[in-house]
């Protein structure tokens, strides 16, 4: 049992505060209110059998036949509510109806109650809440709610769920509070409706449909580089060139920096044989697959041309805050420096890499039946056009940038001639502080020794070796910059999510 003290001073008599006790629990029915107080004379409190209820006669006018605490059905607002027991009744504290008799002296207040002072013995009240003589007659007709038009008093009331028409009779009253659409529950429908690529959702509100689709199909899966953290995610929504309305929707959960992390060759079904769109949108963790929220004003081309039916592919969703990275230079003078941290502020400002979604056509064929074994490194890091990998201490390949919105993957290598990867700041010959030695002298650091200095990331893979499998290792994250004293790379925050492509296993 609970009980909680409030204080509250009599109305018109003693000033010292009077204990109002609320008893809330299971112990409230036998126990009574209960005090740390003198007990009151037995006139002055009721025991209201309710827990949380507001009951005593502390009010200076309590037991005069009127109800003077203010709430519903009180003729006065004189008293703190619940002080009026005896008048009023048991009162609750959390009751959200407020009184309303703005313009009335007479008749309903909107919470049950009647508005004040009232009318005298020999007056009625009309449905305005005017007190008029009794003489004057009502000629209510065939009207059953509503005012008569001669006296303006009321013709009858109608249920809940019903309004009174101008012509006095009882309707159904359309229930149609937030919503935009739908039953109305009278037999017409709430607000405009919905388009025609959307349907009514039964809270009453728009949703945009899916789209169906019979055709042959291409297998298609996400790979999420969102380096906005694990709490974060993205839905991913794929449309047709003539309709807003989407045909898949994919969700996948964003990344935390420094992670290696595996997907396995999970696809789902999507159309092959017609040009598509792509759109994706910010998710606090991980999204639906229904279509709300798919926008499809945002969209843009997924690949250069239509899925071939029963290939595979990827959709690469590359995003960042631009607001937290360096912003980037462009070296014209340079081969693969189209973009890089902007370190030396004498070259020209650009854009780092888009945000634009990328369409990676997965497996490569052999003779155009069976697939191949071989790895590829994928480049989506948000500030280098150019970086580098190595599977080996003797060697290491650069690896442009895949910033457009068309590009269909990239060519799968032979397997790699061991299980180990690295990944080197190939953007340093970017950088006029570098010379051509010191930059042969960082790569070794990276590819030889794994140098953390240099070394951007690290992984270590079975399937890079083998020859009856295909495998992306996707390179996503803040590729750093060259430190001041020139001694290593800072602020680089590279994660890599190496993907199983076409098949877990060995391929068909």
């Amino acid at each position: 049992m609970t009980t909680l003290t409030l204080l509250a001073a009599a109305c018109g008599g003693d000033s010292n505060p009077t204990p109002i006790v609320i008893c809330e629990g299971p112990d409230c029915e036998d126990a009574g209110d209960q005090t740390d107080t003198e007990e009151p004379d037995a006139g002055d409190e009721t025991d209201t059998g309710a827990p949380g209820l507001l009951c005593t006669d502390t009010c200076g006018s309590a037991g005069d036949g009127e109800c003077d605490d203010g709430g519903p059905n009180s003729l006065y607002d004189v008293c703190a509510l619940g002080t009026d027991c005896s008048d009023c009744g048991p009162r609750d504290p959390d009751a959200t109806c407020t009184p309303d008799c703005t313009g009335r002296s007479c008749g309903d207040d909107g919470c049950g109650g009647t508005c004040g002072p009232g009318c005298a013995a020999d007056e009625s009240c009309t449905v305005a809440g005017q007190c008029i003589d009794d003489t004057c007659v009502a000629e209510c007709g065939s009207r059953t709610c509503g005012a008569d038009p001669v006296c303006g008093l009321s013709c009858g009331t109608c249920e809940d769920d019903e309004s009174c028409s101008a012509a006095g009779s009882c309707e159904c009253a359309p229930q149609c509070d937030g919503r935009v659409c739908g039953d109305d529950g009278c037999g017409g429908t709430c607000g405009s409706g919905c388009t025609g690529s959307e349907s009514c959702n039964d809270a009453g509100q728009c949703e945009l449909d899916m789209r169906s689709w019979s055709g042959a199909t291409a297998n298609l899966r996400l790979i999420l580089g969102d380096a906005l953290g694990a709490t974060a995610g993205r839905k991913v929504c794929i449309y047709g060139t003539d309709d807003d309305r989407p045909y898949l929707v994919l969700n996948k959960l964003g990344l935390s920096s420094g992670q290696v992390v595996t997907v396995n060759a999970d696809y789902v079904d999507a159309p092959a044989g017609v040009s598509l769109r792509v759109s994706h949108h910010f998710t606090l963790g991980l999204g639906d697959d229904t279509p709300v929220d798919c926008d499809a004003s945002q969209a843009t081309p997924l690949g250069s041309g239509a899925l071939a039916a029963n290939d595979f592919y990827s959709v690469v969703v590359r995003t960042y805050d631009e607001f937290l990275n360096y912003p980037c230079a462009a070296n014209s003078s340079v081969d693969f420096c189209e973009f890089y941290t902007r370190a030396n502020t004498s070259l020209p400002e650009v854009p780092c890499a888009t945000q634009q979604p990328v369409l990676m056509k997965d497996g490569s064929r052999l003779n155009g039946s069976g697939y191949s074994g071989g790895v590829r490194i994928a480049n989506f890091t948000t500030n280098a056009s150019a970086i580098s990998s190595s599977f080996s201490d003797s060697s290491s390949s650069p690896r442009g940038n895949l910033s457009g919105g068309s590009n269909v993957g990239i060519n799968y290598e032979v397997p790699a001639e061991s299980n180990r990867l690295r990944i080197c700041p190939q953007y340093l010959t970017c950088d006029p502080r570098i010379d051509d030695v010191d930059y042969l002298l960082a790569n070794l650091a990276c590819t030889n020794d794994g140098d953390s200095d240099w070394m951007l990331a690290e992984a270590t893979n079975s399937r890079f070796s083998a020859p009856d499998k295909n495998t992306t290792v996707y390179v996503f994250g803040n590729a750093g910059l060259l430190n001041q004293a020139q001694t290593g790379i800072q602020s680089n925050d590279v994660f890599l999510v190496v993907a199983h492509d076409v098949s877990d296993g060995p391929l068909p």
